[in-house]
């Protein structure tokens, strides 16, 4: 038997993150919002692993009278425990610098997460896809300190909607 393995995208370097103030369509972002002066480009401050975003959908029981298995349909979806861990330099050297996920990360807003091209690589309309949140940024709570690590914080978020894999519009 004969198969070819079907090649995949390697995830090391090829997301970018963006808080985005304003979107006015999550489900079609406009180049022109995502490229605004006011949206922070979070990408090195989150930590390996440090953005949890998880939908489930719910299912509904489909119980019939006559029948002795009961069968399922596709409910509502939910989204809980999302949240972003970010490299938090607040009160060390780089503080003024280089905290700039920690000074964003604040009240409403947009997550716009970018998958494929390299983090750096330009965005572009029509041919890239992003996935959008609509949330809410709360309290930042400090990481408990490792060996061999830096200063962490994880960031709550609560997710009002979002939009999966949809074009970047044309501004």
């Amino acid at each position: 038997m004969t198969y070819t393995v079907p090649p995949s995208t390697p995830a090391d370097g090829n997301i970018k993150t963006l808080w985005v103030p304003a979107i006015a369509d999550i489900r079609a972002p406009k180049l022109s919002e995502l490229s605004a002066g006011t949206v922070v480009d979070i990408s090195l401050y989150i930590t390996k692993g440090g953005f949890e975003f998880q939908p489930e959908q719910q299912y509904i029981e489909d119980g019939r009278e006559p029948l002795k298995f009961v069968g399922q349909a596709l409910g509502n979806v939910s989204v809980s425990n999302t949240a972003v861990t970010v490299i938090d330099n607040t009160g060390g050297p780089y503080e003024a610098e280089h905290n700039a996920a920690i000074e964003a990360l604040v009240g409403d807003g947009y997550i716009v997460r970018r998958y494929g091209p390299a983090w750096d690589a330009a965005l572009a309309a029509t041919t890239q896809k992003v996935t959008v949140l609509d949330c809410a940024a709360g309290e930042k709570t400090r990481m408990a300190a490792e060996a061999n690590s830096s200063f962490r914080s994880k960031v709550p978020l609560a997710v009002r909607d979002y939009a999966q894999d949809v074009a970047i519009a044309t501004s």
